[in-house]
């Protein structure tokens, strides 16, 4: 720096010296002549409002610090008598006002002359204004922020100029520290400058209060924490630099979640990294949430393996911390079905005791809780890559695969079951076998499920103890023989109608259609167009078999209702009724489709003939069972009819 440049800011520094002391001694004669005591009559005070409305306009037009206090001069009186004068017409009746009394006056938002200096970026009128009247440093608008908040969500030049003004006018000798008060939403000052991104702001904050960055708001976050959340690299640098976790730093109680937290939940490894490298107490790494949890538990509940994996580098133990229910990091990676993290851990830790560790309030390890949960990647990974006791029973005696049966994960089951190891027929506490529990999950959406997992089971060796079925019973749950009966009758009387009425309409709307009624041969009238051909005869024939056999279907079943068909044998006969139907309704379907293609695409024809007699023989093999059964109940049925007519006779 050469002569010139030291002479220009001296003469810099005379101008700036000289300005504040002009203005300080105006201000203060100003206060010298403040004689007033506040009065509360209507003149009086809509004199003070006007007053403090031509300050807030010389605020907004230029913010010239001379004109703000010669608007001052002009309308406060040098003595109480001058109330009596008359009031110049460019100015408002002084009624005595009083400097204090000006300067305590607020907008309708709750806003003083403060305020609106810092939001204006007036920083001569807001130095001049916190240092003669210190109390609006802490005047609240009606949001609860102070200038100091209002400085610190701005992120014009003159927000960093205007915190360090008022931070230096305010001190540090009161109760109350400027950094530390809150508005309606619980943000300190520094809560705003990360919020509203003013980052420079933010650093000058902090350097004045390292412990404000800890502050929760109501969303129960920090100033840290928002930073990170943000992905503020360079100010979360700065802030670990400079101690924002020292050693000997008291935290406040209301301290939260941590901000690796914040780390995590953004999945941003570098900042996870750089937050573990740069701090060295390992403050962040214990630090836990509203349900007692460390960074690696959220990194393993949200399947963060990557940060798992940081997080385990820096600190191993963490592994072993318990939550407030009782589960360890493995165990939420287990719950959520996170494959890669329980990699994670096994593959790092190398403890035989971490895959062992049991869940406080039941007793279960990670198998217990993939298997509940039915994450079968889980459960295959541990089975395959770890010695883990696949049989251990939970407090209540429940091993992985009673929690497959029981909640019906059917695939999970599958695998637990494939598994030599596992003892498919161990039982609970309550003696009940893992085919028990899947037996007693009884709910309108588990049938389909409950089917699949029971064979699943049987397939695999399980055996019922028999207390279920006898449980189900006791409760009414379970249906009685005749239930059953009742309903398969009744699901198969809606079957044998519905054919009956599809067989009926497909005979009057023909493959081809018909001659209209204005066919000049009248023998072709309301005939069918196809009917000369072989296929359409095949139609209409099994068609016709197809809608009688449903129709006798539905009489078995109607005579079992009415008449003395026993409902075992009318079930049986109908069941065969309407297994002829649906073969038959094959080939019909089988032949209409082919007349309708065999002239154009001759290899669909082919096609559709063979899949519709294939079709017919599974069909007709199937129901080929009931065909003794079918003619057994007719030949009953005549004989009991002969033998009551001659015990008649005679």
């Amino acid at each position: 720096m050469n002569h010139h440049d030291q002479l220009e800011i001296s003469v810099e520094e005379n101008e700036i010296r000289s300005w504040r002391e002009r203005c300080n001694s105006r201000i203060e004669s100003l206060k010298a002549r403040d004689q007033s005591s506040y009065r509360t009559d209507q003149d009086h005070q809509r004199c003070s409002v006007l007053i403090f409305e031509l300050l807030q306009e010389a605020l907004h037009q230029n913010g010239n610090m001379d004109q703000f206090i010669d608007v001052l001069e002009n309308n406060i009186s040098s003595s109480p008598t001058s109330s009596s004068s008359s009031p110049s017409s460019s100015s408002p009746p002084s009624s005595s006002l009083g400097l204090s009394e000006i300067f305590e006056k607020v907008s309708p938002s709750g806003d003083s002359l403060l305020h609106d200096a810092v939001f204006y970026g007036r920083e001569e009128i807001a130095e001049i204004i916190s240092h003669h009247f210190p109390q609006l440093l802490t005047k609240k608008n009606v949001y609860g922020n102070t200038p100091l908040h209002v400085a610190s969500a701005r992120t014009n030049n003159s927000s960093i100029i205007m915190i360090r003004v008022l931070l230096s006018e305010y001190g540090s000798n009161n109760e109350t520290e400027l950094t530390r008060i809150t508005n309606e939403y619980g943000n300190t000052a520094l809560h705003e400058a990360v919020y509203g991104k003013n980052l420079l702001g933010a650093d000058v904050l902090f350097h004045a209060d390292k412990l404000a960055a800890h502050y929760l708001n109501n969303s129960k976050v920090s100033p840290f924490y928002l930073a990170v959340q943000r992905s503020y690299g360079e100010l979360v640098g700065r802030w670990l630099e400079a101690g924002v976790f020292a050693e000997n730093m008291d935290l406040p109680r209301s301290y939260g979640i941590s901000p690796l937290h914040a780390a995590i939940s953004t999945k941003n490894a570098d900042l996870l990294k750089m937050m573990v490298e740069k701090e060295p107490h390992l403050k962040l790494m214990e630090l836990r949430d509203e349900h007692g949890r460390t960074p690696i538990h959220f990194a393993a509940k949200t399947g963060y393996a990557a940060g798992v994996r940081i997080l385990l580098e820096k600190s191993p133990l963490t592994a072993k911390e318990f939550d407030m229910k009782g589960n360890l990091p493995i165990h939420l990676a287990s719950k959520r079905g996170h494959v890669d993290v329980v990699k994670e851990f096994c593959e790092r830790m190398k403890m035989v005791s971490l895959l062992r560790g049991l869940t406080i309030e039941e007793g279960q390890n990670i198998l217990h809780v993939a298997a509940k949960h039915g994450h079968e990647d889980v459960v295959k990974y541990v089975l395959r890559n770890t010695k883990l006791d696949v049989n251990h029973k939970d407090k209540n005696g429940n091993s992985p695969l009673h929690f497959a049966a029981q909640n019906l994960h059917y695939s999970t089951a599958l695998s637990l079951a494939l598994d030599k190891r596992i003892d498919v027929n161990a039982m609970n506490n309550e003696g009940f076998t893992a085919r028990d529990l899947a037996l007693l999950k009884r709910d309108v959406q588990s049938g389909v499920r409950q089917d699949i997992t029971n064979i699943v089971l049987k397939f695999a060796g399980g055996k019922e103890s028999g207390k279920a079925n006898k449980l189900l019973k006791r409760s009414g749950e379970l249906p009685t023989k005749s239930q059953v009966m009742k309903k398969k009758m009744e699901t198969l009387m809606v079957v044998a109608i519905l054919i009956v009425a599809v067989t009926f309409i497909a005979g009057f709307t023909v493959p081809g259609g018909v001659y209209s009624s204005q066919d000049p041969n009248p023998h072709n009238r309301g005939t069918a167009i196809l009917a000369h051909k072989p296929m359409f005869k095949i139609f209409a024939l099994f068609n016709m078999v197809a809608m009688y056999s449903s129709i006798f279907g539905s009489f078995f079943l109607l005579w079992a209702h009415i008449g003395n068909l026993s409902p075992s044998s009318a079930l049986s006969s109908s069941l065969f009724m309407v297994g002829l139907a649906l073969s038959s309704m094959t080939l019909s379907f089988m032949a209409a489709l082919s007349l309708v293609v065999s002239t154009h695409v001759s290899w669909i024809s082919s096609l559709t003939i063979f899949i519709g007699i294939c079709s017919f023989c599974a069909i007709l093999i199937w129901s080929n069972a009931s065909w003794s059964i079918f003619l057994s109940c007719i030949v009953s049925s005549c004989r009991a009819r002969y033998v009551v007519a001659a015990y008649s006779q005679s």
